[in-house]
């Protein structure tokens, strides 16, 4: 699996997901779903693909490749994210400040999830004896 192909196959799962979420939350039906859920999606996503990236390659990523794809996945959740808590907001009228405000906290928090997320993967094919150490 190349470095391409890990952050596209990213975009377009987590671009459906967010649709799909989208759609649930301004559809009439009232659906009980998580505030929360697309970031928990996003995490899981962020960790399984770095988790096949390892075990199809039998390695984990080089420094250059580390940087790479912690940055590509950052960005690509936090445009994600960002798109469509944008269309949300200006739904419901909420201000620009709160709006940047929010974006740039979910920012922060978005790379530190990628960044653990990457970490973590690589500590689970160590201890499952997928790579070496």
């Amino acid at each position: 699996m190349s470095i391409t192909s890990l952050l596209l196959r990213l975009f377009l799962i987590f671009l459906l997901i967010e649709i799909i979420l989208f759609a649930y939350i301004i559809s009439p039906i009232e659906f009980k779903i998580p505030n929360n859920t697309d970031g928990l999606i996003f995490v899981g996503l962020v960790f399984w693909l770095c988790s096949k990236f390892g075990e199809k390659n039998k390695r984990y990523f080089t420094k250059k490749e580390k940087y790479i794809v912690i940055l590509g996945m950052f960005f690509i959740g936090f445009f994600i994210q960002t798109i469509f808590s944008g269309i949300l907001i200006a739904l419901t009228n909420i201000s620009a400040n709160v709006f940047i405000f929010a974006t740039f906290i979910a920012g922060i928090m978005n790379l530190i999830t990628v960044i653990g997320c990457v970490y973590f993967a690589k500590k689970r094919l160590i201890k499952l004896k997928i790579i070496d150490g």
